[in-house]
This record gives structure tokens, C-alpha cells and sequence, in this order.
């Protein structure tokens, strides 16, 4: 599979030749100017890793939800405050980091990804985290610092409540 690299060009769309690269594995945004992600992104449905951190995301397209192969998914630096209800179907999602958004309550969808292993939430503005996390029986790795509010309730014994 193929590899695109557009990271750090200020783009502000992605180009739609991208779409046309059917065996695109993973496509690296990083560090540009965009706002969404297009409901053509269902066209890529080989990529594994899709990286759009750094950018000014503030809603994902449900389209997202047919990626049915994406083990990667790094939204860091976005300003996103909810995920899709289709973001639940992705079954095969391994890393999904959303630090640096704008979550308020913790995204449901998270706990129907029943292969995920890392889960990086912090320095969002979260107030509290779902016991449906404890069913992520592959989950390793999860980073919730730096949300005020869930220091301030206590995030340590959440955790440990967790089985965590």
C-alpha cells in the first residue's frame, strides 16, 4: 500500500487526487490548515493510519465510520468536542489519540472499539470517564491528564475503579 504525505503544506482541503489512490494504507495531514474531513474520505478504504493532527478539525464526517480497515487514527491538536456515531463501527481500531480537543463529556463511541489498545484523551475538558471502558479488555494504555476537571473528581480512583 501506499503512503501520502501532506504534512505541513497549509493545506486547507484535501486534494482530490488523494481520493483516487485506492490503496492508500495512510495519509499523514499533519500540521495544516484543515477544518474537515470530506465524506469522501469513505474512499480510502484500505487506509489503516490516518493522521490529521495539528489542524482545526471540529467535527468528523460519519463517513469515517466505513474505514472499516483503520487500526490508526491521531487527532491531537483539533478542536473537536464529539465523535460520530459510525466513529463506533471501526472494530479494528488499535491507537486513537484525541488529546488537545475540546471534549467535554466522554465520546460513547470509544467503548464499542473493542481492539483498542491506546487511548490518549488529555488536555481536553473533561468531566468524567464511561465504566464502559472497562469492557476495552486490549486497552494498555490510557492518558487523561490535564483535564482540570477530572483531576479535581478524583481521575486516580476512576482509574483504579476501572480495573486500570
Amino acid at each position: 500500500g501506499g503512503a501520502g504525505e501532506r504534512s505541513g503544506l497549509l493545506l486547507r482541503a484535501i486534494p482530490n487526487s488523494t481520493f483516487s489512490v485506492f490503496n492508500l494504507t495512510q495519509l499523514w495531514l499533519t500540521n495544516n490548515e484543515l477544518e474537515e474531513l470530506p465524506p469522501s474520505i469513505e474512499m480510502l478504504s484500505g487506509l489503516k493510519t490516518l493522521c490529521i493532527s495539528g489542524n482545526f478539525v471540529k467535527i468528523l464526517p460519519a463517513e469515517i465510520g466505513s474505514l472499516e480497515n483503520l487500526e490508526r487514527f491521531y487527532a491531537s491538536g483539533n478542536e473537536l468536542t464529539q465523535l460520530p456515531t459510525e466513529f463506533g463501527y471501526l472494530s479494528n481500531m488499535k491507537e486513537l489519540l484525541l488529546d488537545r480537543n475540546c471534549f467535554k463529556d466522554f465520546p460513547l463511541q470509544i467503548i464499542f472499539l473493542r481492539s483498542l489498545e491506546v487511548l490518549g484523551l488529555s488536555d481536553n475538558v473533561l468531566t468524567c470517564l464511561h465504566p464502559g471502558l472497562k469492557k476495552l479488555r486490549l486497552l494498555t494504555t490510557l492518558e487523561v491528564d490535564g483535564n482540570a476537571a477530572l483531576e479535581a473528581a478524583g481521575a486516580e480512583a476512576m482509574l483504579r475503579s476501572l480495573g486500570g
